[in-house]
């Protein structure tokens, strides 16, 4: 009777109820439905992970623009805080429009993608990565730091550049630098990437970028008119203090979101970021009681940037020890900076990344317990985007 085309059809649905599909006739599996539908299912929390650190990511722009407006004069508050605030929109529609095909889609040369998904057109935005969360989710994450990136250097042009003449700068920059960097470092295919260059979460990509940037812009404008005529007074001392704890809180979303998972290189980044962090804030403060004879809030708020910046590009690849050097050393090259030259402000963030490749070869040379701060060699040159983005190419 089981030979009847029926019962044949419900032994079938049976088996399929089951998550087994099997052949009715010698019970051999063929395929198991269970297995690929949990293949294909997001991870709900590596998801929840990346869209929190997205939002904390986007709290960091804020939270720049009072630092900036509370470091600035008075009469250039507004428009300090109006050319950070601003990249936010600007950069979310020049993301979508072209920033993400630029970054991840296609390849020329290894510099840079193509705009054939120009509006992010004919991108699966539900197709899952490596660690399994939607592209359209790691869109929004990359999408943040286009955000984040071109308002840094805002701080080395404070009140000598007119904002309609910054504003185009900042998209023709976007396009042409930081969308090609973007590639070049984090996309599978960048020429970078394939030397096995080593950028966690945008010491190269954002701070070294940025900086150059900033430097740049400054030589470029020169030395600001009546210079030095007044003394320079900060507008307000508790923004700079809110600012830069906006900023630390945001920097988890930053460092250990690009993890892109809940896993133990997103908690080896939490530990590290906030180790750096501490050290180059009491560095800082213990040099300004040398030097000055008392601490600064600005002088510690300062020091608690040194050391975000500069575990940035390691945070998951060293110890927790090797935090602590990154983070003493990385204020050590910001103060060396301002006792011997007159290098603005904003440059600070040219500074941070190479305090990691003094700090490493210090502990090499010196320390016979190098092993402490040596970098951990990664399974695979490429780094946690490139995963990413090679999974969904």
């Amino acid at each position: 009777m089981t030979s009847f085309p029926f019962f044949r059809l419900l032994k079938y649905a049976k088996n399929v109820s089951n998550k087994v599909w099997t052949n009715p006739n010698d019970d051999v599996r063929i395929y198991d439905i269970k297995e690929k539908r949990e293949a294909m299912l997001l991870n709900a929390a590596n998801t929840s992970f990346i869209i929190l650190s997205s939002i904390l990511v986007l709290f960091m722009t804020p939270g720049l623009a009072f630092f900036y407006g509370g470091l600035v004069s008075k009469r250039n508050v507004v428009n300090t805080m109006l050319s950070v605030f601003v990249m936010t929109g600007v950069a979310i529609v020049l993301w979508v429009m072209v920033g993400y095909s630029l970054s991840f889609e296609g390849d020329i040369h290894g510099i840079v993608g193509t705009l054939d998904n120009f509006f992010m057109n004919g991108v699966k935005l539900g197709a899952l990565t490596a660690t399994k969360i939607p592209t359209g989710i790691y869109s929004i994450f990359e999408m943040m730091f286009a955000i984040i990136t071109p308002a840094l250097f805002v701080g080395a042009v404070v009140g000598r550049i007119k904002f309609n003449f910054l504003l185009v700068f900042l998209i023709l920059w976007s396009i042409l630098i930081y969308y090609p960097m973007v590639h070049l470092v984090w996309s599978a295919h960048g020429l970078l990437a394939g030397l096995g260059t080593l950028d966690f979460a945008g010491g190269t990509v954002v701070h070294i970028n940025a900086g150059i940037t900033a430097f740049v812009l400054s030589a470029f404008l020169g030395k600001r008119i009546k210079f030095g005529d007044k003394p320079h007074t900060h507008y307000n001392l508790p923004w700079v203090l809110l600012g830069a704890t906006i900023l630390w809180i945001g920097w988890y979303g930053f460092n250990a979101g690009s993890a892109l998972a809940v896993n133990n290189i997103a908690a080896q980044a939490t530990i590290t970021t906030t180790m750096s962090t501490g050290t180059a804030m009491v560095t800082w403060m213990i040099l300004d009681m040398i030097i000055s004879g008392k601490p600064t809030l600005v002088g510690v708020c300062t020091g608690t940037l040194c050391g975000l910046v500069g575990i940035t590009p390691a945070c998951g690849f060293v110890t927790i020890a090797g935090s602590f050097w990154i983070g003493m050393f990385s204020t050590f090259a910001r103060t060396s900076s301002l006792t011997t030259s007159k290098i603005e402000s904003g440059l600070m963030t040219l500074w941070m990344p190479l305090a990691v490749t003094v700090s490493v070869g210090l502990s090499e040379v010196f320390s016979p317990a190098c092993s402490l701060l040596k970098l951990l060699t990664p399974s695979s040159p490429t780094t946690v985007f490139s995963m990413a983005a090679a999974s969904t190419s």
